[in-house]
């Protein structure tokens, strides 16, 4: 009896050691520079990384949020994105709205 019980709660500890490990892969997050190369409504691409467009996702232009739409192929951009490849926030410079 001892011997189950010892052997649960050892899998529970590694259930709970892989969760963590993949909550702290969801919360990494990089910074991607380039040019712009495409825009859409549901995804960016800066250089060659691609990011997931959401409801959260901010666009910034020079510290002010401007639209998804203002954004053009060609532009210098930054893209910071979540280990699960949503786009965080993307800033470019120049756009007026």
């Amino acid at each position: 009896m001892k011997a189950a019980k010892a052997v649960v709660s050892a899998l529970a500890c590694v259930a709970l050691v892989a969760l963590a490990a993949s909550g702290a892969r969801a919360q990494e997050q990089r910074t991607y520079r380039g040019v712009l190369t495409s825009v859409s409504s549901a995804r960016v691409v800066v250089g060659s990384q691609p990011a997931r467009v959401t409801a959260e996702t901010m666009v910034t232009s020079d510290g002010r949020i401007v639209s998804l739409q203002a954004l053009r192929r060609g532009m210098s951009a930054e893209v910071d994105v979540d280990g699960a490849g949503r786009a965080l926030e993307v800033r470019v410079k120049g756009v007026v709205e």
